[in-house]
């Protein structure tokens, strides 16, 4: 019969001598240079990854600054087609006071005309003076806010 260290062959199973301390520490060794191996590439593929993630968010800094670029070209081209107009439309109502005062000294009314013409520039005035008056206290204002 056949006991139970014995391998299917017959013979007695082969077992391994107790390691001496020399393969024991060559085995730690090799361990800790797999280790060590197995860790930088781990090492290797997270700078692979950083590298990757570098190179998107510059890519997605360059579009933002490309998009924000156009966006500022866009609203410094509306602020202009707005000024165009208020100037086109300040030409006009110029123009249509300045024939309606033609018109009244074209049928003698000099006293309509003066008193037209006088409360024109007293409007004009209180219009600019608030608009400054308002322009400054905004200005001031952000100042203020700004920790200024």
């Amino acid at each position: 019969m056949t006991s139970g260290a014995e391998g299917a062959s017959g013979l007695p199973a082969r077992q391994n001598p107790p390691e001496s301390p020399a393969q024991v520490n060559a085995e730690l060794f090799e361990q800790m240079l797999e280790q060590q191996a197995e860790t930088l590439r781990v090492r290797k593929e997270e700078i692979e990854l950083q590298k990757q993630q570098d190179v998107h968010n510059y890519e997605f800094a360059k579009a933002s600054l490309s998009t924000q670029a156009e966006d500022r070209e866009r609203q410094r081209s509306a602020a202009r087609a707005a000024r165009r107009d208020r100037m086109y439309f300040s030409g006009f109502v110029i123009l249509v006071l300045s024939g309606f005062v033609g018109y009244s000294l074209f049928l003698g009314r000099e006293e309509f005309a003066r008193e037209t013409l006088k409360a024109l520039v007293f409007l004009g005035a209180g219009g600019l003076g608030g608009y400054s008056f308002a322009r400054t206290r905004g200005r001031n204002g952000a100042q203020s806010a700004s920790g200024g």
